[in-house]
């Protein structure tokens, strides 16, 4: 169930690709995500519109193998307790077999406000406008750090957070522990040196080698927010394991942030 009490405004991002100039790969075009609307000009950018989330490597490959699984046998994914078991290995399977995105930090380079940020060893990275990710996991976190501002969705700044594995990202989803916080900022450039898994707000594909750069939009969405008799029930009712890519009504493109 959800309300709409003060109705608050929340920013909106603009992300566009540049991707390199080479010979398009189809399989990645049809990939390419399109409920989002992008529009590509004549220099083959494409652009997006951002409410959540943007997240590049580690989730965006799992949710891309889900994402084509379903796709390719879409009756067998007819129950959310199926789906999110088929998630659940496939995020297993990752931890095992160490895929293409062992060393992103290595593949990528961040800049944020003009700035390039020193990345430690990573295989993920979510840069996020609102602080509920993957049914309500906040890879923030809440401890104070005089380092950051405290985050909000209305104060123009993105939060950029590594995820360091697949162990990681489990402890994030089941709220033990928090991502890496890596930089806050209003205008963020990053180098793709090869072809990487990105999604935006839980839609995913494969993203070629080129430049993305995410920018505030002048549009805004409204914020809405679940009950309190639903807040009561806290996070602990879902599964760890999910993504947003798994239930029905995913946000991608809508007019409403969600925060669960």
């Amino acid at each position: 169930m959800l309300i709409d009490t003060s109705n608050p405004l929340t920013g909106r991002w603009t992300v566009i690709f540049h991707p390199e100039e080479k010979e398009k790969d189809e399989t990645k075009v049809q990939l390419q995500y399109e409920s989002n609307a992008a529009n590509t000009n004549e220099d083959n950018a494409s652009i997006f519109v951002m409410n959540n989330y943007f997240g590049i490597g580690l989730d965006a490959d799992v949710s891309l193998d889900f994402h084509l699984a379903r796709n390719e046998n879409p009756s067998k994914f007819n129950s959310r307790f199926h789906n999110k078991g088929v998630y659940f290995k496939m995020s297993v399977r990752k931890m095992i077999n160490k895929g293409s995105c062992k060393d992103l930090h290595r593949q990528i380079i961040v800049e944020v406000d003009g700035k390039v940020i020193d990345l430690p060893p990573l295989e993920g990275i979510i840069i996020l406008n609102i602080l509920s990710w993957a049914s309500g996991a906040n890879p923030w976190g809440t401890e104070k750090d005089d380092n950051f501002n405290r985050p909000n969705h209305w104060d123009g700044q993105l939060e950029v957070v590594g995820v360091t594995g697949m162990v990681h990202m489990g402890q994030i989803f089941s709220g033990l522990r928090s991502g890496s916080r890596l930089a806050q900022g209003g205008h963020i450039k990053i180098t793709l040196k090869a072809d990487i898994p990105v999604q935006i707000d839980g839609e995913p594909w494969v993203q070629s080698s080129g430049q993305v750069v995410i920018l505030r939009s002048a549009l805004r969405a409204s914020m809405l927010k679940k009950s309190k008799a639903k807040l009561k029930s806290g996070r602990n009712a879902e599964p760890s394991f999910y993504s947003p890519e798994i239930e029905e009504g995913a946000t991608g493109g809508s007019d409403q942030a969600v925060v669960d």
